[in-house]
C-alpha cells in the first residue's frame, strides 16, 4: 500500500494563509461593486447633463441667428411697444423651430436624471413636493392658467419665483432661458420672448 506524504504544519499554515489572503481580497471587490456602479451612474448622468447642454447651445445659436435678421427694438417705455417687440421675437423663433416637439430638450433619459436630481434634493433638505407648491400657490394668481404648449406663449400668471431647492438640482441654464415651476411641471422659458421652448411634465415627485 502506498503511503501519503504527511503536510508539515509550516506548509499547512502557507496554504491557510493563501486561502484567507484570497477570501479576504474576494470580500474587498464585492465590497467595492456597489461603489463601481455608483461611479457609473454619475458618469451616465454626466453624459445625459451634456446632450441636455448640447441641445441649450444648439437653441441660443438657432436664436442668436432669429435675432441678428431681427430690426433693432426700438427704446421706448411703452408697454405695448414692449410686448410687441417681444411678440416678434418670439414669432421669429416659432417659425424657426417649426417641428418643435415636447421632449427636444427633455428627452426620456434627460428626464429620468432630471427628477431624480430634483427628488434627491428635496429629500436632502427634508421639503415634500406639497410644501413647495403650496409655497409657490402663494405668488401665482388664483385663475386657472390654460395648458401650456412648446412654442406657445408662456403665463406669467401661472408660476411664481422658482424655488433655490429645485434650481440646485438643475443644470445652469445662460441667459434669456430660464426653469418655471408650473404646478408639477418644469417648464424651459425664453424670458425675452415670453416663450415656452420645453416641458417636463411630473418634475416634482408624489408624496
Amino acid at each position: 500500500m502506498r503511503t501519503l506524504p504527511l503536510v508539515s504544519s509550516s506548509a499547512r499554515r502557507r496554504c491557510e494563509g493563501v486561502r484567507g489572503f484570497l477570501s479576504t481580497t474576494v470580500a474587498t471587490l464585492y465590497l467595492l461593486v456597489p461603489g463601481i456602479d455608483g461611479a457609473q451612474r454619475d458618469t451616465g448622468a454626466d453624459l445625459t447633463l451634456q446632450h441636455f447642454e448640447k441641445r441649450v447651445a444648439a437653441y441660443l445659436a438657432l436664436r442668436q441667428q432669429v435675432s441678428t435678421s431681427a430690426q433693432a427694438p426700438t427704446i421706448t417705455s411703452d408697454p405695448a411697444t414692449l410686448q410687441h417687440t417681444v411678440d416678434q421675437l418670439a414669432d421669429r423663433i416659432r417659425r424657426a423651430r417649426a417641428q418643435a416637439r415636447q421632449g427636444d430638450f427633455f428627452s426620456d433619459e434627460i428626464a429620468r436624471t432630471l427628477r431624480t436630481r430634483i427628488g434627491q434634493t428635496l429629500r436632502e433638505r427634508g421639503i415634500s413636493s406639497t410644501e413647495l407648491l403650496s409655497g409657490l400657490s402663494e405668488d401665482t394668481s388664483t385663475t386657472r392658467p390654460r395648458e401650456m404648449i412648446v412654442n406657445g406663449r408662456f403665463e406669467w400668471a401661472a408660476t411664481g419665483q422658482t424655488p433655490p431647492a429645485i434650481l440646485e438640482a438643475l443644470p445652469f441654464l445662460p441667459d434669456p432661458l430660464e426653469y418655471k415651476l408650473v404646478r408639477r411641471a418644469l417648464v424651459l422659458v425664453d424670458v425675452e420672448a415670453d416663450l415656452v421652448v420645453d416641458i417636463l411634465p411630473h418634475a416634482l415627485p408624489g408624496d
